[in-house]
C-alpha cells in the first residue's frame, strides 16, 4: 500500500454527489466506477465500503490505493475522485451519514474528542477481515430498514448510521496512516474548518500550515478548487445548516453565530451555495416529502421518542420514561397521542418489531434469542405481538421474506 501525492491541480468546481438530495439522506446507494470520475465536494459526511474492484481514490491531493474491504469517511472538507483500474470496476455502496440529523437528537454518548478526531483521521480505512465483517453487518442491518420511511425506522436508521461513524473512527485510530504527513493545503483546509466560525484571517491560516500568505489561494485551489474566502463561506453555510433542526433557535442568531459579518452577507452566502434563502432550506430540509424524516428539537416530544429509540432493546417502562422527563405517565402518553398518534406501548413495540424485522432477515438468530435481545419477555410474547403487526408470524416472515445477510 503506497500513498502518493497527486500532481494534477484541481481547477474545476466540485459539486456534491452522495449529498446533493435530501431525499437519499440515510438511503444505501450504490455506484459502479469502471474509469475515472470528476472530483465532488459534499456537504454531509458519507461513508462508503468497496465490495469488489481495485483503483484509486485522490482526496485533498493525496492518492490512496484501493482494494475489496476499503472504508472511507468522506466529510464536508474532503474534495475527491474515484479512478478504477481497468478490468476491474469498483462497485462501491454510500450512505450519507446526515451530521446534521445525528448531532440534533443526541442519538448517542459523543466519544470524547469526536470533533477533533473526524478532523484529523485520514479518510481512508485499510480495515481487517474481522472489521469488514462489522461493517457489513451495520450495512446488512441498514438495508433491512432501507425502504421504510416510517419515524421509528428514520431513528433505527441514526442508530447504525451512529455506529458506523463510531467504528470508522475508532479503527482509524489505530491505523499507521495516521502518522502520514499531510500536505500542507490540507492542514490548512482543517484549519478552516476548525476556526470558520471566528474571526480567523487568511494569514493566520497560511500560518498554521506552514504557508506563506500568497500561497493560500494557490494551494487551496489545486486541492478543492476553491480559495480562501470561498471555502469559509461555504463551511459556514455548513455550520449554519446543521442549526435549523433546533427550535427556537433565529435565523439573526445563527448568523451572528457562525462567523457571518452580516444578516445580508448571511442569506446572500445561501443563495451562492445552496441555491435559495436559508428559510427555503431550512422548509426543504423538513419537508415531509423526504424520506429521510427531520423534525425540529429540543421540545418535549422529540426528547421522549430519541429516548425511547435509544432505549428499546432494554425493559423499559411508560414510568421510566416518566420518571426521565419530570411527567406523570399519563402525561407522557397524551403528548406522543398528541404528536404521533401512538402511546408510549405502541411506539415501544413498533421500535422493537421493527429491529426484529431486521435481525429475522439477515441473521440465523433463534426467534427467542431475538425476542429476549429485543427486550421482549418472552418469545410467545414476541410471537404475538409481531403477528398482530404484521400478520405473520416470525417463522413465516422468515421463511417468505428472507434476504441474504450480505448487501446486495
Amino acid at each position: 500500500m503506497e500513498i502518493s501525492l497527486c500532481r494534477e491541480p484541481l481547477y474545476s468546481h466540485p459539486k456534491p454527489y452522495y449529498s446533493k438530495d435530501f431525499n437519499r439522506y440515510l438511503t444505501l446507494q450504490y455506484s459502479v466506477i469502471s474509469s475515472s470520475q470528476e472530483y465532488y465536494l459534499e456537504m454531509d459526511p458519507v461513508f462508503l465500503f468497496v465490495r469488489k474492484g481495485t483503483g484509486h481514490l485522490t482526496v485533498n491531493g493525496l492518492i490512496f490505493p484501493i482494494r475489496p474491504g476499503c472504508a472511507f469517511l468522506l466529510q464536508s472538507y474532503h474534495a475527491y475522485r474515484f479512478s478504477a483500474i481497468t478490468g476491474a470496476p469498483l462497485d462501491l455502496v454510500a450512505v450519507v451519514l446526515d451530521h446534521t440529523l445525528l448531532g440534533a437528537i443526541s442519538y448517542s454518548r459523543p466519544i470524547p474528542g469526536l470533533i477533533q478526531k473526524c478532523m484529523e483521521q485520514i479518510p481512508v480505512l485499510y480495515s481487517t477481515p474481522e472489521v469488514q465483517t462489522q461493517f457489513s453487518a451495520l450495512l446488512a442491518r441498514l438495508h433491512a430498514v432501507d425502504g421504510e420511511t416510517s419515524q421509528s425506522a428514520c431513528l433505527i436508521k441514526v442508530a447504525i448510521c451512529g455506529q458506523i461513524k463510531s467504528l470508522f473512527l475508532r479503527e482509524c485510530s489505530r491505523s499507521s496512516l495516521q502518522k502520514y504527513p499531510l500536505p500542507a493545503a490540507w492542514r490548512a483546509w482543517n484549519y478552516l474548518v476548525s476556526f470558520c466560525t471566528k474571526r480567523v484571517t487568511a494569514a493566520e491560516v497560511a500560518d498554521a500550515a506552514g504557508l506563506q500568505a500568497s500561497q493560500l489561494n494557490r494551494e487551496l485551489r489545486k486541492i478543492s478548487g476553491y480559495d480562501y474566502r470561498k471555502l469559509i463561506t461555504r463551511t459556514r453555510v455548513g455550520v449554519a445548516s446543521s442549526m435549523f433542526l433546533l427550535s427556537g433557535v433565529s435565523m439573526q442568531h445563527i448568523a451572528r453565530i457562525t462567523g457571518f459579518p452580516s444578516e445580508s452577507a448571511f442569506f446572500r452566502a445561501f443563495q451562492e451555495w445552496r441555491g435559495m434563502t436559508p428559510q427555503e432550506l431550512k422548509e426543504q430540509m423538513l419537508s415531509p416529502e423526504n424520506h429521510c424524516r427531520r423534525y425540529t428539537t429540543f421540545e418535549k416530544p422529540f426528547q421522549i421518542l430519541s429516548y425511547i429509540s435509544n432505549h428499546y432493546q432494554e425493559n423499559i417502562t411508560l414510568g421510566d420514561v416518566a420518571e426521565k422527563f419530570y411527567l406523570g405517565e399519563a402525561m407522557v402518553n397524551q403528548i406522543l397521542t398528541k404528536y404521533f398518534d401512538r402511546t408510549f406501548h405502541y411506539i415501544l413495540t413498533e421500535f422493537r418489531l421493527l429491529h426484529a424485522k431486521g435481525l429475522l432477515r439477515c441473521s440465523n438468530l433463534p426467534v427467542c434469542d431475538i425476542a429476549i435481545a429485543l427486550g421482549f419477555s418472552s418469545a410467545h410474547t414476541f410471537t404475538r405481538a409481531f403477528k398482530n403487526y404484521f400478520h405473520m408470524t416470525p417463522g413465516e416472515f422468515r421463511k417468505g421474506g428472507r434476504v441474504d445477510a450480505e448487501i446486495r
